[in-house]
């Protein structure tokens, strides 16, 4: 039987992960609900600034929100206007 203490820290380290890897792949469901959050905005720094933007906009793909995602990113990035 594992000790206690271990299984609390297996718990934790369980539920960080699952909620590292789940809140930047919630983002894309939320906005093409129409639902964007201020928590969400450390995901538009992972989309402009890491190499985590690929993979972000491929899981935004699966969602149609690509185009959007891309869009918002070059108005973040170099204040223009894409239309």
């Amino acid at each position: 039987m594992p000790h206690p203490t271990r299984k609390v820290i297996a718990r934790f380290a369980v539920t960080a992960l699952l909620i590292v890897v789940l809140y930047p792949l919630s983002y894309a469901p939320m906005v093409r609900f129409g639902r964007v959050l201020p928590i969400y905005r450390p995901v538009d720094w992972l989309i402009d600034e890491t190499a985590a933007r690929e993979p972000l906009l491929n899981w935004a793909r699966v969602w149609g929100m690509q185009d959007e995602f891309e869009t918002a990113s070059q108005i973040r990035r170099f204040g223009i206007d894409a239309n």
